[in-house]
Formats: structure tokens, sequence, C-alpha cells
């Protein structure tokens, strides 16, 4: 997958078809009716059958939390479905980037126990963050919002209103003060 979601067919066709058709169903009835039309079916996986199926399940996934307006269609166009995977898609090559880098420490004082390897979690391996939450109310009126904490949408799977939580950092396996051995393994190779 590469970082607009664009599937790197590790999968077969028929099986990312099944992925998609089943997550678009899901996505109907999150919204409250169903898929009848076979021709709106078609023109949905054509339009999404060269991305990552499980993004595009992700991407349902969330887009069935959000509310549907009076007169909103079912589905979201195939356009948006595609932005929010491509938002996802960012969202992991992010993650895997930094997972690539070891950590520098961001000062340069002689003393390495002073160091901070991770802005994100101020090397406890935890992340603190903001969550918009999916009721249209809450996102308006976010006056609880901790101006310090990073905004990400947490993966409730129902409608909940907006909060705050922690999250294992992408910084555990190679930040020398949670794990000692992260900088010898990597000297080694």
């Amino acid at each position: 997958m590469d970082a607009k979601g664009h599937m790197d067919h590790k999968i077969s066709l028929q099986q990312s078809s099944e992925i998609i058709g089943n997550a678009l169903a899901h996505l109907a009835i999150a919204r409250g009716s169903l898929i009848d039309d076979a021709l709106q079916s078609r023109v949905y996986l054509e339009g999404l059958i060269d991305l990552d199926p499980h993004l595009v399940e992700r991407a349902c996934r969330a887009l069935g939390l959000i509310k549907r307006e009076p007169y909103e269609p079912v589905l979201p166009s195939v356009g948006t479905i595609r932005e929010r995977v491509e938002i996802i898609a960012k969202e992991y090559a992010e993650q895997d980037r930094r997972a690539l880098v070891a950590p520098m420490p961001d000062d340069a004082d002689n003393d390495p126990r002073s160091w901070i390897y991770c802005r994100d979690c101020e090397d406890n391996g935890w992340q603190t963050l903001w969550c918009p939450g999916t009721h249209a109310e809450t996102r308006a009126k976010s006056s609880d919002r901790n101006s310090t904490l990073k905004t990400r949408a947490c993966d409730r799977p129902n409608a909940h209103p907006a909060h705050s939580y922690a999250r294992r950092c992408d910084c555990r396996q190679r930040n020398p003060k949670l794990n000692p051995y992260a900088y010898t393994s990597t000297l080694a190779k």
C-alpha cells in the first residue's frame, strides 16, 4: 500500500471485492438503509477496487459513525470514501516511517540520562491524544480540549463524544530509555 492507500496486490481481486462489498453493506446499514441497487454496488466497487480493501473497510466503519443528515444519500460519494482512505493511509505511513527511524535526543546535554528521545511521549512510552468524537455537537464545542494534546480519532466503533485517551507510542521498540537493547541491536547490524 502506498501513501494514498492503493493496494499492493497481496490479496486477490475476488477477496478485495468481497471485503469492499461487505464494508459498503455495513456502511449502508449503519447509516439506516440497505444497498438494493446492483448498479450502485458495481459503481462503488469499480471506484474503490484499486485501494487497499482493509483501509476501505476502516474508512467505511468511520464514515458509518457519522450521523446522516435528512435527505443525504445513504452512501457517501466514492470520492469521500477515497479521501477517508487516503487520510488513514497517511496515518499508517507516518507510523511506519517513525518505526523505521531510531530516535535521537532533542538536546545537546552531555548527560545521556537527561536526553529526551521522543517528543510525542517524552520517553514514557504512552501518547495522550484528543479524539474529537463522532457527535457534531461535541465537535463544535471543544472547550474541554487540552490544547497541548494532538488531535487523532480513536478506534471506538460506536458513536461517542470528544475525549482524551492514551495509546502506545510508536517509539516503544526503538527508544533506548524504554528498550535498552534498541541501539545495541541497531549497531550490531
